[in-house]
């Protein structure tokens, strides 16, 4: 059995409703049970699931929760959330193998019982966005915090002496996801008097910075602590082809 795309949005370009295609690849008939979790914390260390996905604050259905695979053939499973969240929600869906029906039940059915012959379980993620997608971010004391109500696909930061000249900057790599009200340090970034954020945004093909100025405490040049500068403080954002 094979699952597409292992990775869903819904909204807020018009998609009400993620859809997982699930491909036999078994001679035999398959029956498979869809279930969903809410994802907490994704990314951390602390991630975890829940099982309010249908009935918390953001529930979603899925649809169908149970059916036949036939051999060779597809099935369309549907993630349907009912509300949209104020701000991104990430779902896990489960594909579980379950027992074939009764001999009484497969007859009526006018169905083929055939035996679970798989073990391995799929589980597709699927981010449920707001309406208005405002991406921001923020940072203070080398730590970077998702200020906005969308996940930022972190790419790299760079500690740079000037907030307009790229050249000044000294670059660190990421490249992992940083989701709203999430803080993630920068480790190993230089010391500098501002930070250069690059990161992708669902829905947004360009690759976005922003500029930021950090802690004086950190920067190179201390004698500059005389004037001190608000953390945090949005100076420049730029948008970047790639």
């Amino acid at each position: 059995m094979l699952v597409y795309p292992m990775a869903a949005s819904i909204g807020p370009d018009g998609n009400s409703a993620a859809q997982l295609r699930v491909y036999s690849k078994s001679e035999e008939t398959q029956y498979v049970k869809a279930s969903v979790q809410r994802v907490i914390d994704p990314a951390t260390d602390n991630e975890r699931e829940e099982s309010d996905a249908v009935s918390g604050d953001y529930p979603v259905v899925i649809s169908p929760a149970k059916f036949a695979l036939p051999a060779g053939g597809t099935r369309l499973v549907r993630v349907i959330p009912l509300s949209a969240p104020q701000k991104e929600v990430l779902y896990r869906v489960y594909l579980h193998p379950i027992a074939p029906p009764t001999d009484d039940e497969a007859d009526a059915g006018n169905a083929t019982a055939g035996k679970v012959s798989f073990n391995l379980v799929w589980a597709p993620l699927v981010r449920v966005l707001p309406k208005l997608p405002a991406p921001d971010l923020d940072v203070s004391d080398g730590t970077l915090i998702n200020t906005g109500n969308v996940r930022l696909g972190l790419l790299s930061a760079g500690a740079c002496e000037t907030p307009q000249n790229e050249s000044s900057c000294r670059w660190t790599t990421f490249e992992r996801s940083v989701y709203p009200d999430q803080k993630f340090k920068l480790e190993g970034l230089s010391p500098a008097r501002y930070v250069r954020i690059r990161y992708r945004v669902e829905g947004m093909s360009d690759v976005q910075q922003k500029v930021v100025p950090t802690h004086l405490i950190d920067a190179i040049d201390v004698q500059s602590a005389r004037n001190p500068t608000s953390s945090g403080h949005s100076l420049t954002s730029i948008n970047q082809k790639e």
